[in-house]
């Protein structure tokens, strides 16, 4: 079983590819995602395996997510 990948989307620590589509998906939604390497490794270290500019392909399912608290300021005069 492969254990479960949580991030905060946004801040960089998946690849841009990954994180955009996964902001488009639903709880429950699988989806099988292709991306392109500008998307992939933009700023990961691309595995010696795989050859340049190869696109990358991830089978992604969400689980669930949580909205960002967001804190509204009063304008004060």
């Amino acid at each position: 079983m492969v254990k479960p990948l949580e991030f905060r989307s946004g801040e960089g620590l998946v690849p841009e590819g990954f994180d955009m589509c996964s902001r488009l998906m639903l709880p429950g939604e699988r989806a099988l995602v292709t991306c392109p390497s500008d998307y992939a490794y933009d700023k990961f270290p691309r595995p010696a395996n795989v050859p340049l500019g190869a696109n990358l392909q991830w089978e992604i399912e969400l689980l669930d997510y949580e909205k960002q608290k967001v804190c509204k300021r009063k304008n004060r005069k």
